[in-house]
């Protein structure tokens, strides 16, 4: 789920099967979660991961603010609308957001700590450490799949749809890492990413491991009752798995395709539900 891309004729199509993608995925944790899909809160989801990100491709040069109000400045120097169709994408977000959702403060709460990725000050450069990139980047979109867990009483919660929710986090910290070994054939100006700094080898050992542990995990908390849901799971399993063995024979336009494995995932949690 890296943020940051140099090919500009794939950018759109990028973000687009991006937001796509997660929306399906968050929609089928909806249903999990709800039993029923929440679809403004699913535009939202689909237009905002296209808002954000199309916008931070945009600002991959950062500087380090000296203060807070600086940083302040740079956010909203990041994530103002640039064209008429930014602007109109932000009202349709806000319209959506204040009007029609169920948790606005829950989203607009994400939204600004998501918004400090953009900056660099001295106690906070996300960007330029090669673990917390990623470990942002995984723990945003977990939040992203928690939300409808704040929309059920109390009594109604079940124990095993959290943790598989939480387990996530390990799923995006992979798609994070395995995006990142794109660095080995170009490198950002000032940041580094795990596979640089550890090596490509120890960083796939590194994921072999967590892509196991999820995989396992997933087994105990997916309510799967089916062969046929049993071998959908293990393919998918295998695809990230190729995904984690051959990404530097991926060409640099591809590495997008990762993110259709969000898609995938989504389509097996509506099955199982």
């Amino acid at each position: 789920m890296q943020l940051f891309d140099y090919k500009k004729n794939i950018l759109f199509l990028r973000f687009v099967t991006l937001s796509i993608c997660a929306a399906f995925l968050y929609s089928s944790f909806c249903w999990l979660f709800l039993s029923t899909v929440s679809f403004f809160e699913t535009g939202l989801v689909a237009l905002s991961v296209f808002y954000v990100y199309s916008h931070l491709s945009k600002n991959m040069n950062s500087t380090e603010s000296k203060t807070v109000l600086l940083a302040l400045k740079k956010i909203k120097h990041v994530f103002f609308p640039k064209s008429v169709f930014d602007f109109a994408l932000l009202t349709f977000i806000l319209l959506l957001l204040f009007f029609y959702i169920q948790n606005p403060l829950y989203w607009l709460l994400l939204f600004l700590v998501i918004s400090l990725y953009s900056v660099s000050i001295p106690f906070l450069k996300i960007r330029e450490s090669p673990i917390g990139k990623p470990l942002f980047i995984s723990l945003a979109w977990t939040f992203i799949l928690l939300e409808p867990l704040f929309r059920i009483k109390n009594n109604d919660i079940q124990v095993e749809l959290i943790c598989l929710a939480l387990i996530h986090f390990i799923y995006f910290f992979i798609l994070s890492v395995i995006d990142d070994m794109r660095d080995f054939s170009f490198t950002e100006k000032g940041f580094k990413s795990l596979p640089i700094k550890y090596g490509l080898d120890t960083a796939r050992k590194g994921l072999l491991f967590l892509l196991i542990v999820f995989y396992i995990m997933g087994l105990f908390f997916k309510p799967i009752e089916s062969l046929w849901f049993f071998v959908f799971d293990f393919s998918l399993f295998a695809m990230l798995l190729m995904f984690l063995f051959y990404v530097k024979r991926i060409t640099f336009t591809r590495v997008w395709l990762i993110e259709l494995h969000l898609g995938f995932l989504g389509l097996e949690y509506f099955i199982i539900a």
